[in-house]
C-alpha cells in the first residue's frame, strides 16, 4: 500500500522513486536529483549487472539489445526486487531509478512517473546512443516496445503490478511527450531542462512545505501546465 508523503519533510527522511517506461528519462533525472540534493542513486539496472557478474559500465545501447532482455528473467527480477525493498525498508535519502518501486517501496516516498509516448522516447534514445549505435528509428522503436512489453508482462505476472491511467500509485505524473520534438542534442537539452525544472520545484515543495517553494511550484505548474497529469496538492 502506498505511504503518502506530507510536505515539510526533512531532506534526509524520505526516498524518491522515478518510474517510467523504456527511455522515458528516468536515469537522467535521477542523476540530476542525486547531484542537486545529495540523494544516493540506486539503479535496478546496475543491481542486475552486479548480480549477473557483468561490468557495471556498459554501452548506452546495451539495454536495447536482446542480450539485455534475456538478463531480465524472473529469477533476476525477484532478486532485484528483494534488494530494492530491503533498501527502502532500512534506509532513506535514496533515489530509485526503477520502474517497479512506486508499487514496492515501503515507507515515506515521493513517487513520480514520467509518461512519454513512443515517438518521444525514440528521439531520446537516438540522441543518447549517437556515436555508439547505428539503430534506425524503426529499429529503435521496435527494441523499445519489445522491452516495454517484457517489463510490463513480467511485473504483472510476478507482483500484480499493472500500469493504468488512474495513476493512483503516484504523487506526481508528468506527460513529457511534447518536451522533445526531434532527435537533436539541442532538443534533448531543452527537454531535460524543462522537465528538471518541474521535478526540482515539486521536490523542493515536498521537502520544505514553505510558502516560497509553494509559490515556485505553483508558478512552475502554470508555466508547464501541459506536462502535469497529476500534481502534488498545495497545502
Amino acid at each position: 500500500m502506498k505511504n503518502s508523503v506530507p510536505t515539510n519533510q526533512n531532506f534526509h527522511s524520505i526516498n524518491v522513486c522515478i518510474s517510467g517506461l523504456t527511455a522515458a528519462g528516468k536515469t537522467t533525472h535521477c542523476h540530476l536529483f542525486a547531484g542537486t540534493f545529495g540523494f544516493t542513486y540506486v539503479s535496478a539496472s546496475q543491481i542486475l549487472l552486479f548480480l549477473a557478474g557483468l561490468n557495471p559500465i556498459q554501452k548506452r545501447d546495451f539495454w536495447l539489445t536482446e542480450n539485455a532482455c534475456q538478463l531480465w528473467n524472473d529469477e533476476m527480477t525477484i532478486r532485484i526486487d528483494q534488494e530494492l525493498r530491503w533498501l527502502s525498508h532500512n534506509g532513506s535519502h535514496y533515489i530509485f531509478d526503477t520502474f517497479a518501486m512506486p508499487w514496492r517501496h515501503e515507507g515515506p516516498c515521493l513517487r513520480i512517473f514520467l509518461h512519454s509516448d513512443v515517438y518521444s522516447r525514440v528521439n531520446k534514445a537516438i540522441v543518447s546512443h549517437k556515436g555508439e549505435s547505428n539503430l534506425s528509428h524503426k529499429q529503435c522503436e521496435k527494441a523499445i516496445l519489445r522491452k516495454d512489453t517484457s517489463l510490463l508482462e513480467s511485473h504483472e505476472r510476478l507482483f500484480c503490478i499493472k500500469l493504468n491511467d488512474t495513476w493512483d500509485q503516484f504523487d506526481l505524473v508528468l506527460d513529457i511527450s511534447s518536451a522533445i520534438s526531434e532527435d537533436s542534442f539541442e532538443a534533448s537539452q531543452r527537454s531535460i531542462k524543462s522537465v528538471h525544472e518541474c521535478l526540482h520545484a515539486a521536490l523542493m515543495y515536498t521537502l520544505t512545505g514553505n510558502n516560497i517553494d509553494r509559490d515556485i511550484y505553483e508558478c512552475t505548474k502554470q508555466k508547464y501546465s501541459h506536462f502535469f497529469i497529476k500534481d502534488i496538492p498545495l497545502c
